[in-house]
């Protein structure tokens, strides 16, 4: 017996991400940072089952189901940012091993 409701379906899924940013100084201590984004996915789904009839209790009277879906995510972020003051971190030299 040929199994109609199986075997037959396809999903495909494609997707995208990107990121871009720019860092501006225009004056000493002031920085600007903007960045922008994007998420793009798109979901296909297809499942064939034929239409038949087999007997009263068991047929199907569509052949095909298809779903899709798309997800846009678009993230935008701008940040200002002053300095005061930075603070001086001094290394200090260690030894090891023989001295």
């Amino acid at each position: 017996m040929m199994d109609y409701e199986h075997g037959q379906n396809e999903t495909k899924t494609y997707g995208l991400h990107a990121n871009a940013y720019l860092v501006l100084q225009p004056i000493k201590n002031l920085k600007f940072r903007s960045s922008f984004g994007i998420r793009y996915l798109q979901n296909n789904y297809r499942k064939f089952a034929p239409i038949y009839n087999l007997s009263s209790d068991n047929f199907r009277n569509e052949n095909e189901v298809v779903s899709e879906y798309v997800i846009y995510k678009i993230i935008t972020e701008n940040l200002l940012l002053y300095i005061i003051f930075q603070v001086i971190t001094l290394g200090m030299r260690m030894k090891y091993g023989n001295r």
